[in-house]
């Protein structure tokens, strides 16, 4: 029994879905024409009904499986969405414990729940998701940062783990990019990133701290690098922390990683080290420079 059961209200999406499962096999096992068959059908109809106003219920459910830091079910987690986002023809935001979004579909993705999101509504909360990542500590000055017009306009997919409190999303330039996590889940990184290469996205570019050996392992290939620039250093960079992850002066390169499956289009291309962004970011989509 799940805790809103036991308090007395309604059933948690997980029991409403199964409870309109059975009601489904009842009905196909019974006889049309009958009494019977008309009683099932009527009781159907109220279980479909209540299923879909059942957010509630998928919120509380979603809460219980992700508290754990990753060590629920992804598998049950991704099903359980995946229906109610079929079963849902509003499309209403779901409110996580990272924000309210409006999911397309889940995925599921090494020990995890990954969200697809669309719309006003993720576009915000993935925003504020940034800005709390970016404000957190000195590290978080990594994060490169979007508006939610921004997040609109120029990408073509945000993405977010179960919980809303780390993402990924990608432009319509193929680029992985706004990329954050609050710590809260171990793995995020690798399970967002496998999905943000199958919908698009071919490369990423990141400070060279300790962030390209978490990227390397999900399958980046590091391309090209440019030197630290003071004049485009993020707003608030503290260099005396940062020394710690980039000595000596905490000014780490800038770092340009592609997928394997890009790696191999380009034809294996050596890394280079450049001085110029524009050149390092030609090199990084074609493989070479004009």
């Amino acid at each position: 029994m799940c805790q809103s059961q036991a308090e007395g209200g309604r059933r948690c999406y997980a029991h409403q879905r199964q409870r309109v499962d059975k009601l489904e096999q009842r009905l196909a096992e019974t006889s049309p024409d009958t009494a019977e068959h008309e009683e099932i059908t009527s009781r159907l109809e109220t279980a479909r009904a209540d299923l879909i106003q059942t957010r509630t219920g998928l919120q509380e459910h979603i809460t219980e499986r992700t508290a754990a830091g990753g060590s629920y079910d992804a598998e049950q987690l991704t099903a359980n969405i995946n229906r109610y986002v079929a079963d849902s023809p509003t499309g209403k935001p779901l409110t996580l414990p990272g924000g309210s979004f409006r999911v397309v579909r889940a995925h599921t993705s090494h020990g995890h729940t990954v969200l697809e999101v669309t719309g006003p509504t993720s576009a915000r909360s993935y925003s504020s998701g940034l800005a709390e990542r970016y404000t957190q500590d000195a590290a978080g000055k990594q994060v490169t940062r979007a508006t939610p017009t921004e997040l609109q306009r120029d990408f073509h997919t945000m993405l977010v783990l179960a919980d809303g409190r780390a993402g990924a999303a990608v432009r319509h330039s193929g680029e992985i990019s706004a990329v954050y996590s609050d710590g809260s889940s171990r793995g995020a990184t690798r399970a967002l990133l496998p999905i943000a290469a199958e919908r698009g996205g071919t490369h990423l570019e990141c400070f060279d701290t300790f962030l390209p050996k978490i990227y390397a392992r999900s399958g980046f290939v590091k391309v090209a690098s440019i030197p630290f620039n003071r004049e485009f250093a993020p707003d608030g960079w503290d260099y005396s922390a940062m020394s710690r992850v980039a000595p000596p002066r905490g000014e780490p390169d800038i770092t340009f990683m592609v997928t394997q499956d890009q790696y191999e289009k380009l034809g294996r291309p050596e890394p280079r080290s450049f001085q110029d962004y524009d050149e390092a970011d030609e090199y990084t989509r074609t493989g070479h420079t004009s």
